[in-house]
């Protein structure tokens, strides 16, 4: 019945000439459309209508979206407050800082499960809430003033920003543009210490077949150190990672940190020659893994990639296992010659991320063609 009269709701609104969509979000009816508020920037916007969404309120809802069109049309902006959000404010009772912890937690978790990974994701947006007192009234400016306390241009500075323009929308405390005028994504560092091409190989040459040392057999960390070397996937996503055919390219898990969902993607082999050389397609058994996402564990993948890393720097204490990663991608600017979005894809990166990351490597790439087209011509 709601499904129903929630069509004909929304045909009305067309015919009238509204644009935008009239939608649910948290048990509540938004509108939902590309507009301007209080002359900001033209964007897609959602504007809550300040009524639970259920088929008793389909009418109010629509009546309000009219009132939010019809503003647009006149002035060009949707001015701020409207008239249901006036009488919230007057009604609005004082929120303490904990209160708006508990509202974020319970937003939080609302579609996460609880395991170790977004409990760590929690404590980070627990500790950020934690710069202000736990009863003191939650306001703009003790936000701002929180905000101060960080170092200009950190991560910390960044992340600080992140978690208060949610908090603020979430308790609706208004206008977030103050919020904005601090947000500065901070300057990612630079890779320290990728091993170049030499050393990644000898890295795998001594360890791809190590032993145990006590008339064991060969150790299943060679083989994780080997994949990563080869494939450039995370140290987590090897215990997933399934060479194809003779080993140019593999199937690798990419694990979503916001979800921990997983999607597959195609890795692929730099170096042909070691489709041999390291017996890549030769996969030991491995004391965890996951050939699908229904077998994924991150508590037990952590334990995993945390012992073959202390394992890994027993031999290279000046390496960590992502550093092979990154060696992968370094290397694949030359092999590739400069095809970005196919090591991305390969990496299982965000295009923009990749070029931001491995940017330092790209520009002295470019630099060095450019000296060798010179010397060529010069000697021509």
């Amino acid at each position: 019945m709601l499904d129903w009269n929630y069509e004909q709701t929304s045909k009305r609104l067309r015919l009238s000439g509204i644009k935008g969509k009239l939608e649910q979000h948290q048990g509540n009816w938004v509108w939902r459309g590309v507009c301007s508020i209080d002359r900001g920037p033209k964007k897609q916007q959602r504007i809550a209508l300040g009524i639970p969404a259920d088929l008793h309120t389909l009418l109010t809802a629509e009546d309000r979206i009219r009132t939010i069109w019809g503003r647009y049309l006149a002035d060009g902006t949707i001015t701020r407050p409207l008239p249901w959000e006036l009488k919230a404010l007057e009604l609005k009772q004082t929120i303490t800082v904990a209160d708006a912890t508990t509202a974020l937690r319970e937003q939080f978790f609302a579609k996460k499960a609880e395991n170790s990974s977004t409990l760590n994701s929690w404590k980070r947006l627990q500790n950020e809430m934690k710069r202000m007192p736990a009863h003191a009234e939650l306001t703009m400016d003790l936000m701002i003033e929180a905000i101060h306390s960080t170092k200009k241009l950190s991560r910390s500075r960044h992340q600080a920003c992140q978690t208060y323009k949610r908090v603020a929308k979430l308790v609706d405390l208004g206008d977030t543009r103050r919020i904005d005028d601090l947000r500065v994504t901070p300057t990612p560092k630079r890779i320290i210490n990728p091993p170049n091409p030499e050393k990644v190989k000898h890295i795998i040459d001594t360890l791809r077949f190590a032993t145990s040392g006590k008339g064991g057999g060969e150790m299943w960390q060679g083989w994780i150190v080997a994949a990563i070397a080869s494939y450039g996937s995370r140290p987590s996503e090897a215990f997933g990672l399934m060479p194809k055919g003779e080993g140019t390219s593999a199937h690798i898990w990419t694990i979503k940190r916001k979800n921990g969902h997983l999607v597959k993607r195609t890795g692929m082999l730099l170096n042909p020659e070691w489709m041999t050389q390291l017996a890549i397609t030769d996969r030991p058994e491995l004391p965890y893994e996951f050939i699908d996402s229904s077998m994924y564990d991150p508590d037990k993948c952590k334990y995993y990639v945390n012992q073959t890393n202390r394992w890994f720097q027993r031999y290279f204490p000046e390496h960590t296992l992502y550093d092979l990663r990154h060696a992968w991608a370094i290397n694949a600017i030359t092999v590739l010659s400069g095809n970005s979005v196919l090591a991305a894809k390969c990496m299982g990166h965000n295009h923009a991320v990749h070029c931001t990351t491995y940017h330092a490597w790209m520009q002295d790439a470019d630099v060095e063609s450019a000296v060798l087209a010179i010397q060529q011509r010069t000697s021509s």
